[in-house]
């Protein structure tokens, strides 16, 4: 009898031990959606991968690689928006040399080399009087 109880305790404390181990599906579909979606181009690549790869449905997999598609275009945002506050007083500065050298106006005076530095600001980001100068 002893035996028996020792070796259900046994079983027991060996079946909770690899539970305990074991990553929760989450996190493991977590993962399969961060893999699949850094080996893909775009969402309908993500869902290919997650469907053929993973054996995903293909409503679960659509609806995981268009949060990530968002996720990721937050981070790349978030990133520009700080790349663009750093450097926020050139920005402003060049700005300022520009005015009055949009194009299409002519003005007695050169247009400096410096406002095509406009032509890598994005038209959005641009103060209004400006919004034409460059190409956008």
């Amino acid at each position: 009898m002893r035996g028996i109880v020792a070796c259900r305790v046994l079983i027991l404390a060996v079946a909770a031990g690899t539970a305990c181990h074991r990553e929760p599906s989450a996190l493991i579909r977590r993962k399969e959606v961060a893999t699949c979606s850094a080996i893909s181009v775009d969402t309908l690549g993500t869902v290919e991968c997650l469907v053929r790869l993973h054996n995903w449905k293909p409503a679960e997999a659509r609806l995981a690689a268009h949060l990530r598609q968002r996720e990721l275009d937050s981070t790349r945002t978030r990133q520009e928006d700080s790349m663009w506050t750093i450097s926020a007083a050139g920005h402003r500065r060049d700005v300022e040399r520009c005015k009055g050298h949009e194009i299409g106006v002519r003005s007695a005076t050169p247009r400096p080399a410096s406002c095509s530095a406009f032509n890598g600001i994005p038209t959005a980001r641009r103060p209004p009087a400006t919004r034409s100068c460059g190409r956008g």
